[in-house]
């Protein structure tokens, strides 16, 4: 493989572009050039956070690990999925009773790849979504819960270097990159703080959900009407979105003539709960069916369609792409069938709240169908994209809350590399004059620290999916990992939200 891919860039040979290496590899300085900047705007200054490269505070890393690994040497396609909505139970490759729709696409790839059984994110898509792109906790930029961008003027700000925009400038191979799907991030469309504003090449798909009268046009939207954004263009457009979006993707991908990078954000499964295309799913559900089984019906959709999107891109490419898929928080609480029926989920710090499905198949897996229970967080993921496009994260020299995941997926015998993992919800977004809500969890290997209103609470959680009760410390070593993880909560929550938001992001269309 590695003699054929030097061959392509060497000679252009015929057929390197099917394989998306038609391209030579371009030279850049892994030296960091991207403006940085204060946490969300002058004049507020950073809170004093620290970061897992380069600096020991809120640092998780085990002793003896590094935040960064080795890069990939040889160019790749990369395919990060994101699901909304969609906690582990809901994937039938973590083999959680009662629980699960058929899943086929999604349990293949973790059958030819690497399962990550505890991992966790926000439990809001927004601060998830940004916790990627930045490779930093949520309380570096102010953003604490979902983004309403037709409500309130948060952005993340352009202070942060996004993840496209640095393998786009630091990649050793040409690397396009493109956005297809739910956005949530920002509310505008073209300039500054528009998608495109932040690396991506190609956008289509929508600002945030698809259930409200929102957007420019103020008129309602669902799965089958909704405001698309194609780059910078606002149109009506009608079909169905799950199924929208992998059409986008395959255009796109198919059009490519070298490596390339790209962001399939799916809608489902939030609301609105609806019943899908008949030949999408096996469930007998009608409008008026169980949310529960709505919910199911359009996970398998969802995966139905995932494996069109797989297939749409032939076996020589899909041979050299890397498919990361993961949940952007656990699932809305309610639909449950089995131990998740009466237990919170979505925008708490349950486990069912910050518990996602995270799997990675393709050649940067060495071995695969094998399941992880190490710790990781969704933030770990800007450096692992990072390395499998080829950059070195050792050349990072800003505080970065994310640790490489391309160990676990080289080596079957790789430890934990990080002793816990964090996760925060406040709001309003970027205020804390006015701040109704400020959590914040951390959780080693057994323990889970949960705050709320200043109080502490811990759990002792063994291999529950649900929080059991909780415990007093009452013996040294719980007391022991309380006051550690009592640490982390001080010092990676830092200093509250900055006092103020952005400037209101300029948009057109009313």
């Amino acid at each position: 493989m590695l003699l054929r891919s030097m061959l392509c860039w060497l000679l252009v040979l015929p057929g390197c572009a099917a394989l998306g290496f038609g391209d030579p590899p371009k030279k850049h300085s892994t030296k960091h050039t991207t403006p940085r900047g204060p946490l969300v705007s002058a004049p507020h200054e950073s809170p004093p956070l620290g970061g897992g490269v380069g600096t020991s505070t809120c640092d998780p890393l085990t002793p003896g690990s590094a935040a960064s690994a080795p890069p990939e040497t040889t160019p790749s396609n990369i395919l990060l999925i994101l699901m909304d909505d969609v906690g582990p139970e809901m994937i039938g490759a973590y083999h959680i009773p009662n629980e699960a729709p058929p899943t086929p696409t999604i349990d293949g790839l973790a059958a030819q790849g690497v399962r990550f059984n505890r991992a966790w994110a926000d439990p809001w898509c927004s601060p998830t979504r940004a916790t990627i792109m930045t490779g930093r906790h949520a309380r570096r930029y102010g953003i604490g819960r979902a983004i309403e961008p037709f409500h309130e003027r948060t952005v993340l700000p352009q202070s942060e270097v996004s993840l496209p925009q640095w393998i786009g400038d630091h990649a050793p191979w040409s690397l396009t990159r493109a956005l297809f799907g739910k956005w949530h991030l920002t509310a505008a469309i073209a300039g500054p703080g528009a998608p495109l504003d932040y690396g991506f090449q190609r956008f289509s798909g929508t600002m945030a959900n698809l259930d409200a009268a929102d957007g420019f046009d103020r008129k309602a939207m669902s799965y089958t009407s909704w405001e698309a954004i194609d780059d910078d263009v606002i149109a009506r457009r009608k079909g169905y979105a799950t199924s929208a979006v992998v059409d986008d993707a395959l255009a796109w991908t198919k059009a490519q003539k070298g490596p390339w990078f790209a962001w399939v954000a799916f809608h489902a499964a939030h609301t609105p709960w609806h019943v899908p295309p008949k030949e999408m799913h096996t469930y007998d559900v009608s409008k008026k069916g169980s949310i529960a089984t709505r919910e199911r019906a359009m996970i398998q959709s969802m995966d139905t369609e995932i494996g069109r999107l797989l297939d749409g891109l032939g076996a020589d490419v899909r041979a050299h792409t890397n498919v990361v898929v993961l949940g952007d928080n656990g699932t809305t609480g309610g639909v449950g069938l089995g131990e998740f029926k009466h237990v919170s989920g979505k925008s708490t710090l349950n486990e069912h709240g910050v518990r996602v499905p995270l799997i990675v198949s393709g050649p940067a897996v060495r071995v695969p169908g094998r399941a992880v229970d190490a710790l990781v967080q969704t933030s770990d993921l800007f450096l692992t994209i990072s390395e499998m496009a080829g950059v070195d994260g050792a050349a990072i020299d800003w505080p970065l809350d994310s640790v490489s995941l391309l160990p676990y997926l080289r080596d079957p015998t790789q430890g934990s590399r990080r002793a816990w993992v964090y996760a925060e919800v406040f709001t309003p977004n970027n205020d804390d004059a006015r701040k109704a809500k400020d959590e914040r969890a951390a959780r080693d290997d057994r323990y889970k620290l949960v705050r709320s209103k200043g109080v502490d609470t811990l759990y002792d959680l063994g291999a529950a999916r649900v929080d059991p009760k909780p415990i007093v410390a009452h013996d040294l070593v719980q007391r022991d990992r309380q006051a550690a993880l009592r640490r982390v909560l001080d010092q990676c929550g830092g200093a509250s939200p900055p006092a103020a938001p952005p400037a209101a992001p300029k948009v057109s269309g009313g």
